[in-house]
């Protein structure tokens, strides 16, 4: 016959494991995410039998959903913002408009404003660490900010979080990028005509004003080639060239 002290140790298992198994099937269904639906209720049938082993794999199984979730939620996050029309953007500054005034803070509490990257060519990228495309993007600017670094070129990244460094700063102790990454204010967004998808990406000449946009990620081949359109058309050369 089990001892009490047993029988209320399987209680808690089992508690603890039908706990498991009704926020798998709520993550499951906010997320579609049945094959991790069946997963965990597979191992949890399993575990119900296993004694002190339960209590391992209800962690192990509460770690996987929450993993599961964030992918998932990454891919409807990605899904909806790919299905932004695409006049979404037309309100967005375009070639040969100025950019705004900007002064933001970094991670470490310093403000950086237009006059820090003045005379550069500029990638200024919007962005939010929960937009998959964006978090694909970021590795990407740290190569070319290295590649283009001679030609006085710079990536400024600036999140849109609404958790602020809350979430941003963790990120980036991951991350640990080369170029500047600021926290956007309302007032930004808005002066850059309205982000309303992510990532939004604009090229800027060395006199501040826009030479491309562009909605949605970018890929490698395309990034170098709207780098090297920045390069080759910039207004500074040009007119450097023409007096010399």
């Amino acid at each position: 016959m089990p001892s009490p002290t047993n029988t209320e140790e399987n209680r808690s298992q089992r508690e603890q494991l039908a706990q498991v198994a009704n926020a798998a099937k709520e993550v499951a269904g906010q997320v579609k995410a049945i094959k991790i639906l069946a997963i965990v209720y597979l191992t949890a049938a399993i575990s119900i039998g296993v004694g002190t082993t339960a209590l391992t794999l209800s962690g192990f199984l509460t770690e996987f959903i929450r993993e599961g979730m964030e992918e998932s939620l990454d891919l409807e996050d990605s899904k909806s913002q790919e299905s932004v029309s695409s006049s979404a953007g037309d309100d967005l500054l375009s070639a040969g408009d100025a950019i705004p005034a900007i002064r933001l803070p970094d991670a470490d509490g310093k403000f950086w404003s237009n006059s820090d990257w003045e005379g550069q060519l500029v990638l200024l990228n919007f962005w939010a660490t929960w937009c998959a495309p964006c978090r694909k993007e970021m590795p990407l600017f740290d190569e070319v900010q290295k590649k283009y670094a001679e030609s006085d070129f710079t990536v400024i990244a600036i999140s849109v979080d609404r958790k602020g460094w809350e979430v941003v700063r963790p990120y980036l102790d991951k991350l640990q990028p080369t170029y500047p990454v600021l926290l956007a204010d309302e007032s930004t967004t808005e002066g850059f005509g309205k982000i309303t998808s992510l990532p939004t990406t604009f090229f800027v000449h060395r006199n501040g004003r826009v030479h491309a946009k562009h909605m949605g990620s970018l890929s490698r081949s395309h990034l170098e080639n709207h780098i090297e359109s920045l390069l080759s058309n910039d207004p500074s050369e040009k007119h450097s060239s023409s007096t010399t």
